[in-house]
């Protein structure tokens, strides 16, 4: 999939993130420039452990985990988990199917979803 075709979804998903939340249970804090919530990757029970920016033009669709650094995680690939958009959701279903999903596995997930 090309880059342009990526940010696309990426922008369409962050244009409609309420969807992939609710379809993962999750409850955001609302903030004018990000989304803060409990990291359900590590499974945090607090609400500003983590947070996707929704504006910003290099940073749109950026997630952090400030409590575990979760997007930094060295995955079975031998490469981080990632700070996009694809990162966060590669993680999300990694922990609710409870196995290892590849980046190409969410970018799947999320052309379905959307």
């Amino acid at each position: 999939m090309a880059n342009s075709a990526l940010t696309e979804l990426c922008e369409s998903v962050v244009g409609n993130i309420d969807l992939l939340f609710d379809y993962f249970g999750i409850e955001p804090v609302v903030y004018m420039d990000r989304l803060s919530f409990c990291c359900p990757i590590h499974e945090s029970d607090n609400q500003e452990s983590a947070s996707i920016f929704i504006t910003g033009h290099t940073k749109i669709g950026n997630w952090k985990c400030w409590t575990s650094a979760c997007e930094e995680e060295v995955l079975e690939d031998g490469k981080p988990r990632g700070n996009s958009l694809f990162g966060l959701v590669r993680g999300l279903l990694s922990v609710k199917l409870e196995k290892p999903v590849s980046f190409r596995d969410s970018i799947v997930f999320l052309q379905q979803l959307y």
